[in-house]
This record gives structure tokens, sequence and C-alpha cells, in this order.
């Protein structure tokens, strides 16, 4: 009974009035932002109670505590936010809101009224349990903030709203409740020199706190302000030297592409997401109408609507009643609408309609199907496939200089590590500055099983994105939804000018994942390789490339019954086999060693052949798989291979020579075969101490599809391929 009783206390005014400073205190001694919800009825206000999400790194989170709105309150009744609604209907609102909650509430008091009057809005918030009220230093009928100055925005004069600062103050009961002004500067245009004025001001009058408010995208002037304040009490000549910081409260309405984690950093202590219920409820309500005037009846609407059902048990099962069952998991907004993988041809549109028309990138099998149906829709010059991510970004930005029009590049996140330098010292913002709409495969998304080399890069993906400072959106599995996203994603790049990240989870995409044909005769990957392996020794240790080719490598060992302490297996770092193998080939001179590479692979990182001579590799042979495409992610071709038919109207398949390639950077032989006879002839004759030798083998395309894994872990492999390099009976 105790215990009921003290979880039903929590909703008791006495108690909900110490929420806010207790949260203020709590979340700053972890470095962390409190997180406000705006609320306009009892139902956002469950909503705002109830609500809690897992992120995509497992960390459970929900929201602190509610901010009543005065925009929404009017709204809700139809009218404008000039302070037409009246403190009494406002605070009627907030009882029904506080009657069924239980966390703290910040109340949107307007510019306050007369000093007279706000004082006694401040005893009867206080008496209700209200942790907090704002007001804002403006003066006159009031204008909305959110319009800058395209409304006349007059600031009141910041001595006589220190006074009623001061009197609402004074008219506190308690030291648990808050008053905390709220500074227009940066609304009416007057900069940051002002709003440091007008903090000092009311600062000096007791405020127990203050609010910047900015209707810019653009940070520099908030962050400049976050900065200076920051300064007031770390400045030992300044008015607050030593003394406690006052909190400084956010609403990035128009700045949103800002996390909570940056603001923080900035010495933000309090973030309010100010209007976001009542702007996700009007579109809802709307479309809803609209079907059942379209359909003259409602079904189609089911789909999109909390089922009655749910909505009585929600508000039977407010967090207030100790004796209320659990309400059920409300589903989120992804849930209630159709949750099916996107049709391609609809996606391609709304990048057209998004103003998209250029693309380049590496291919991943997460983006297959699309990648598949693009080649068909756009013309092949507005469609390059890289030699690697970075230099898509570099084929994007050039792109954007000479049209002016965003680009789309697209990559596994595995590419992330290739587009750090060109992001960061290039397309950010505060470099060039280059808009572009990354479309970002997820490999190793939490809660999607995935093979062991895409599990770190997945659970990092986001924080790596929020590293370089780009905005990161996460593509649902909805039509609509997806479509809008990449035309808000494009909008958005453009306006930051600097990339804008779209990211891609498994089975997002409907479609198959390649649609080339296979050759019913010819030279196989899998079948070159059973020939390399027949005429390796015990001496010849193995570096296989990324994707099909270390699987059968794999699986050609398994078949001839050998073992795997030979090979190492590069199951991921595309592009990277052969310098491994170079760095096996200096340290052990008196073995041989073979790099089984890829073309797609050699081609990202091709200057690696340049270091085969320089490093004296004479025990290397290079031989390297050539199908001409990224086989394993779609069968797109590699980007040496891309290119225009003669009449221009469609890609087709060319020849790049890698072995004159390789005689011109060094290495002793270079040949091209394209049969398995031609194949083993050629490595009979070479001498592997007399190299580095490079063997171009030409393939038709084809995996079977039962092709397996191995089944030895990544450090299990490691470790053997040590053993077998350790073991000096072998060389």
């Amino acid at each position: 009974m105790a215990t009921e009783k003290s979880i039903n206390a929590r909703g008791l005014p006495h108690v909900r009035l110490q929420g806010l400073r207790k949260l203020l205190e709590e979340q700053g001694a972890k470095g962390e932002i409190v997180r406000i919800l705006e609320t306009h009825n009892g139902l956002t206000g469950i909503l705002a109670e109830t609500a809690s999400a897992k992120r995509p790194d497992g960390t459970e989170v929900s929201f602190h505590g509610m901010w009543s709105s005065s925009l929404t309150a009017s709204a809700t009744k139809g009218k404008p936010d000039i302070e037409q609604v009246d403190t009494s209907a406002r605070l009627g609102l907030v009882r029904d809101t506080l009657d069924v909650t239980s966390k703290p509430m910040i109340y949107d008091a307007d510019t306050g009224g007369l000093a007279e009057i706000f004082r006694y809005t401040v005893r009867e918030l206080e008496s209700m349990g209200v942790s907090a009220c704002i007001i804002e230093d403006k003066t006159g009928l009031k204008q909305n903030s959110l319009f800058g100055t395209e409304r006349k925005q007059v600031l009141a004069d910041p001595q006589e709203f220190g006074h009623k600062i001061a009197a609402g103050v004074k008219a506190k009961r308690t030291n648990e409740f808050m008053v905390i002004a709220r500074l227009e500067s940066l609304i009416a245009g007057y900069g940051v020199d002002d709003a440091i004025m007008r903090a000092e001001v009311y600062l000096k009058a007791g405020a127990d706190g203050i609010m910047i408010h900015s209707k810019d995208k653009d940070t520099t002037e908030i962050f400049e302000f976050m900065k200076r304040f920051q300064d007031f009490f770390l400045d030992a000549n300044g008015p607050f030297y030593g003394q406690p910081k006052v909190p400084l409260v956010l609403v990035p309405t128009s700045y949103n592409h800002c996390t909570e984690e940056q603001l923080a950093e900035r010495g933000a202590n309090i973030c309010i997401y100010a209007n976001h219920m009542l702007r996700a409820a009007y579109p809802s309500m709307k479309n809803v109408a609209e079907q059942i005037l379209i359909n003259s009846r409602s079904e189609e609407c089911d789909k999109i609507l909390l089922p009655v059902k749910q909505v009585i048990t929600l508000i039977d099962s407010n967090p207030l009643n100790p004796d209320a069952k659990p309400p059920p998991t409300p589903p989120t907004a992804v849930d209630m609408l159709a949750k099916e993988p996107i049709d391609c041809a609809g996606f391609c549109e709304a990048i057209r309609t998004a103003g998209i028309n250029f693309f380049c990138g590496v291919p991943d099998s997460l983006l297959a199907p699309l990648l598949q149906h693009m080649s068909g829709e756009f013309p092949s010059d507005s469609h390059i496939i890289t030699a690697n991510e970075g230099a898509a970004i570099g084929v994007a930005a050039g792109h954007y200089m000479a049209s002016g029009d965003v680009p789309l590049v697209y990559m596994q996140n595995s590419g992330l590590g290739n587009i750090v330098n060109p992001v960061m010292s290039m397309a950010h913002k505060d470099v060039y500055g280059f808009p572009m709409v990354l479309l970002v495969g997820w490999r190793g998304c939490p809660g999607h099983k995935d093979e062991p080399q895409h599990i770190t890069q997945g659970k990092k993906t986001l924080e790596m994105l929020k590293s370089m400072g780009i905005e990161c959106h996460i593509l649902p599995m909805n039509q609509r939804q997806a479509e809008d996203m990449v035309i808000n994603a494009t909008n958005q790049a453009r306006d930051q000018q600097q990339p804008v990240c779209l990211l891609v989870p498994p089975k997002t995409f409907a479609g198959i994942k390649n649609n080339v044909q296979v050759p019913e005769s010819g030279l196989t990957r899998e079948s070159a390789i059973e020939t390399v392996i027949g005429q390796c020794d015990e001496n010849t240790a193995i570096v296989g490339t990324t994707g099909y080719t270390s699987r059968e490598i794999y699986e050609v060992r398994e078949k001839l019954g050998q073992g795997h302490g030979a090979d190492f297996l590069c199951v991921g770092s595309m592009g990277h086999a052969l310098a491994i193998a170079q760095g096996v080939a200096v340290a052990k001179p008196n073995r041989s060693v073979v790099c089984l590479d890829g073309d797609g692979a050699c081609l990202m990182h091709m200057g690696t052949m340049t270091l085969s001579k320089t490093m004296n590799c004479t025990n290397l042979v290079h031989i390297l798989m050539n199908n001409k495409v990224h086989d394993s992610v779609g069968a797109q071709p590699i980007g040496c291979s891309q290119g225009p038919d003669e009449d221009g109207a469609k890609t087709t398949v060319h020849d790049l020579d890698f072995a004159q390639i390789a005689l011109n950077v060094g290495y002793k032989s270079a040949t091209t075969v394209s049969s398995e006879k031609e194949l083993l002839a050629i490595i009979k004759q070479l001498d592997h101490t007399d190299g580095p030798h490079f063997i171009d083998v030409k393939l038709i395309l084809g995996t079977r599809p039962d092709l397996g894994r191995p089944k030895h872990s990544t450090f299990e492999a490691k470790n053997l391929f040590m053993e077998y390099l350790s073991d000096e009976a072998k060389c």
C-alpha cells in the first residue's frame, strides 16, 4: 500500500513542483539535456508521459517533462497566437494535462502581461504544481516568433522587463518554482550583443533561467550566444563570476538538424520540442478527412488509425491510477502505416521531384534493387559508378559546381571511412559547403543478423555520421514517408549547403538483387580459384579479397579436404587485400604469397599496385579475378567498365587493360588469361622468387546459389594464419 501511495504521489503539486530542478541536477551530472515535449491536452500529456523508444545503440529514451505551449493551445481553439486565449482558458488545459500525468511541466506564459498580473499567474501555476514558466521580452500585440522579421517584433525595454521578472520572482512562495526569461533579440534581428545585454539585465533581476530563441536554420548566431553565455560565469571580471550557471533553454524548431548531444556540449540544459504533437496531428486528421470524402466510407483509413479499443484502454490506464492495468504498447507512427518494401519506381520519381538528376557511388547489396532500376531509368552519363566512395564525393562536388543541382551519392556504410577526408575537408558547410544526398546501405544494422565484418560498423554508423556533422535520417519502410523523406533531405542539403544522409536498413527496397544474364560457358571464378589452389604448395600463403572470392576459397579448401591455415580471407576491408599480401611478402621473403584480388576491389585502391615493386615483393603473385562487375552487391559494373554504347542510350561493359597497368608500375610480368588451360599454364611457368607477377583472369559471371560461408570466426582465422606463417618448417 505504501508503494502504491508513493507512486501515486508523483502527480501531487508539491512533488511535481520540484521535478524540473531535480531533473536539471540529475541530467547535468551526466552531461545530458532535459528533454521536454509539447502538450496541449490530456491525451498529448499521456503521450509525453508514456512515450519511450530504443535508439539504434540500444539506449532507452523517454521525455522528461511537458511544455504547455501558447501556440498549440491557441491553435486547438482555432485562434491566432496573439494572447487572445486568456490565462483562465490556458490554465484549464494545464489542469486537464496535470490530472492524468506526473512529469514536470513548463508553462509558456507569452509576455506575462502586466507585472501586477504576472505575479498572480506565478502564484496559480506554483499552486498547481507547474515547475516553471517562461515569459518573452516582447511588448504590444504579440507576433509568433517564427515569423521573425516578416512581422514587426517589438521588444520590451529591458529594464521594464526586468521589473516584471523581479515581480514574478518575488511572488514565488517556494524556491522550487522557476521564472525563466526568454530572449527575442535574435528573432527581432537585433543580434547577439543585444541578447547578451538583456540576459545580464534579466539575471540581475532574479531570473532562474534564460531561454534564447532563433528562427534561423543556420546556428551561427545561436552558437555564438551560447559561447558568450558560458563566458558570463567564467569571466573573473564579469558580473556572475563564481555563481552557479543558470539553466539555458533552447527550442530548436528551426535548427532541428542539431542533436541534443550537440546542444548539450555547447551548454544547453533544456531542449523543448515546442509544437510537434499538434503539427503531427493536423496532417493526419486532414488525410483521414480527405480519404473519407474520396471513398465515401472510412475503411481505407483503418491502416492509419488507432483502434477505438486501444484509445479506450489508453485513457483508462492513465499513469496516476495505481489500480489500472498497464496500457498496451501503442503502435508507432510507422507501424500504423502500411509497412512494406519501397517500390523503386515510386522512389525514383520522388528523387526526380526533389530535383536530383545525377547519381554516383559504389554499389551495395541493400541498394541493389534501386540501382538496377536507376540503370534503366536514367541516362548513362547521369549515373556514374566510381572507383571508391571518396571519389564519388568529389564527382558529386564537381557536378554541383557545374550544374547547381543537388546530386545523390550512394554507398554501403563500410565506405564511410573513404569519405571522411573529402567530406570533412571539402564538402562540409564550414569548408566549401557542397549539398548532396548520401544514400547509405546500413549493413550491420542493430536488430538485423549480419556477417561479422559488418557488426561493429553497423553499431558505429550513426556515431560516425554524427562525428562528421552529417544529419542522418533512417529511411522508413513506407512508400509515402520514404518519398517525402528524400524530397525533404534534398531540400535540407540545399538549405544547409552540406551532405545529408538517408540510411537504408536491410530489405527496405523491393526488387531483385540483379538481372544479369549468366553465360552458358566460360571460366567461373570458383573454377579459377580451384586451379590456383591446386598449384599451390604448402609454402604458399594466400590472401583473398572480400566478397564471393574469399567464400569460394574456403569452399575449395573444404572440397579438396585441405586445412584453412594458409589462407587469410578478407571478409571486410574492401580494396586492401593486396596491401595485406604485400605486408606478408615483405615479412616472409622465403614464402610464396598469392593475392587473389577482385577487379572492383583492385580499382578501389589501385595505387597500392605501385608498391609491389617498391617493396621488393619478389615472392608475390597478384591474381585478379576479373568479371567486370561488383558481383556480390548486385552485379553492377565496376567504374572503369561502365560506359555508353555507340548510340549513347545504354550502359555496356568495357575492358581495362589491368595487365598493362601492372607492367607500367613495375611488375616483372603481367599476363591476361581467359581459360582454365591458359591459367594453369602460366602458373606453372612462374618463378615465385623473381616477381612480382600479375595475372588478369577474365571470368564469366556466375556464383552457385548454395555457396557457403567460412565457419571459423574472424579471430580463429587470424590465429590459424599467424600460426601457419610462424611455422618456419614450411618455408
